[in-house]
């Protein structure tokens, strides 16, 4: 019985040169020489794990490299390393915490057994070690064990080499992972979500979750694809921790592998939050933001969409990211001419970097300056305000909102309207100083001509200048403005 044990034991050693010593012992232990099979057992053992510090130092391991020049330079002063190699591969998860008393004990008994006259082992004694030696180390590679994922998880917390660089601390994930055996990559992502669930709700732990989240998406991209099927239990975790789980594991590339049944549980998830007035869930917050941007299509959150088009400004924006949609809020806002709701939209558009203008639909835009420009007319103090510092302002403004102003000052007034010479002082200013002249004036008047349903003028360089000349005339203003806008259109 004892030797189909060992048969099987002999199966799981994974380095060939180990299935040697593995014989010798066995054939030690036939022949009832226990004493010389223990103490091959615990050189073997010692041997093993010097193997794996040994390529883990090799692979640039940094506490691996230390440790093999103290073992080293121990040697040199004639000192025994056994020790030292048992506590070192601790230090670097080669044993279990929980392990680590076996190894205690078999080195006091290895110290006793190797004395002639001292006592002898016992066969179950020997029986032990081989069995220990098998299944905890030979059977192993250079893999980190649980106790390792343990101490991951508080240095996640406390470690300074976690900077809150999602590169860098991607790129320390993918290298844990490489020496962590991926039968504990759900046990891993188990853990990381439990970590995620502790905080999520907490204040001032974003950037906590941050790390957690980046580790939960790259274990989650390291385990094959029947891992994920069989042991990650993704299902149950949208159906019982929803919260916890949208937010730790959702990105583009996780969407995309994701099955329809799951896309649809966490679309109908985040649209029950907007209904019933969940708002500020940070999941919400990460389904949206692959909704703007595109991840997620349409037919696929239609009715998120919806729900969300269906909601005001003041309630929108603070978890919906600068978007199309976050826009058409906006519009919606400034259609209502109530002068303590447009306030909040203009001090948005203030605030709002350049950058974060890339992608938007430029019509909106357009829209956008039409509605604040009809808004000053109508006397809301914020867009007078906020025409009339134009020409100071230190902050850029997107120049399409600007163009909308304009085209509506020119083009959206009845002809008996006047325009307002100095709003069109203002945006014509603003234009001719902060806007390249290459930009397509005329392109965008042709798509808020057709927007806006306004026949005349057309876009031909003759009639355009004969109304913009018509519109001058009407309300006396000085020639300069009207070759100003003639220079911008370029006619």
């Amino acid at each position: 019985m004892i030797f189909n044990q060992f048969r099987k034991y002999r199966q799981m050693i994974i380095f060939p040169h180990e299935r040697k010593y593995f014989d010798e012992i066995t054939d030690l232990f036939s022949l009832k020489y226990y004493r010389s099979a223990y103490i091959m057992s615990w050189v073997m053992l010692i041997e093993a794990l010097r193997y794996r510090i040994t390529i883990l130092a090799d692979s640039g391991e940094k506490t691996a490299v230390k440790l093999i020049n103290k073992i080293e330079t121990m040697e040199k002063e004639k000192l025994s390393v056994d020790k030292e190699i048992i506590e070192g591969a601790k230090s670097l998860s080669l044993i279990d915490n929980e392990d680590h008393g076996y190894f205690e004990t078999f080195w006091v008994k290895r110290c006793l057994f190797v004395h002639p006259y001292n006592k002898l082992p016992t066969k179950a004694e020997v029986e032990v070690i081989i069995k220990i030696c098998a299944e905890k180390v030979l059977s192993t590679s250079a893999y980190y064990r649980k106790s390792f994922i343990e101490s991951e998880i508080n240095n996640i917390y406390h470690k300074h080499y976690l900077v809150n660089d999602s590169k860098k601390i991607k790129e320390h994930v993918k290298k844990t992972l490489a020496r962590i055996e991926p039968s504990l990559y759900s046990f891993f992502f188990k853990s990381v979500l439990f970590e995620i669930g502790k905080n999520i709700n907490e204040s001032g732990k974003l950037y906590i979750l941050d790390r957690f989240s980046l580790y939960l998406q790259e274990i989650y991209k390291a385990a094959s694809n029947e891992d994920r099927k069989n042991n990650f239990r993704i299902d149950f975790y949208i159906t019982n921790f929803p919260n916890e789980i949208i937010f730790g594991l959702l990105n583009a590339e996780t969407w995309n592998v994701f099955h329809e049944d799951l896309k649809n549980k966490i679309i109908q998830y985040v649209s029950e939050n907007i209904r019933n007035q969940n708002y500020y869930l940070k999941s919400n917050q990460c389904v949206i933001e692959l909704v703007v941007n595109n991840v997620i299509d349409y037919g696929e959150c239609s009715e998120l969409i919806d729900l969300l088009d269906s909601l005001y400004f003041p309630i929108i924006y603070g978890f919906v990211p600068f978007s199309d949609i976050l826009i058409k809020s906006m519009l919606k806002e400034l259609e209502t001419y109530n002068f303590q709701r447009v306030i909040t939209v203009v001090d948005y558009i203030q605030h709002i970097e350049n950058e974060a203008y890339i992608g938007i639909n430029n019509l909106l835009l357009l829209k956008l300056g039409r509605l604040l420009l009809f808004n000053a007319d109508s006397r809301s103090w914020a867009s007078q305000n906020f025409i009339e510092k134009l020409p100071t302002s230190t902050k850029k403004i997107n120049h399409i909102i600007i163009v909308g102003m304009l085209f509506a000052q020119l083009f959206m007034y009845d002809m008996y309207m006047n325009i307002n010479l100095n709003y069109l002082n203002y945006i014509t200013n603003y234009l001719s100083n902060n806007v390249d002249s290459k930009i397509e004036y005329l392109h965008w008047f042709e798509i808020y001509k057709e927007a806006m349903s306004i026949k005349s003028p057309s876009t031909t360089n003759i009639e355009l200048k004969d109304y913009l000349k018509k519109s001058f005339d009407m309300d006396h203003i000085d020639q300069n403005n009207l070759v100003t806008l003639e220079k911008l259109f370029g006619v």
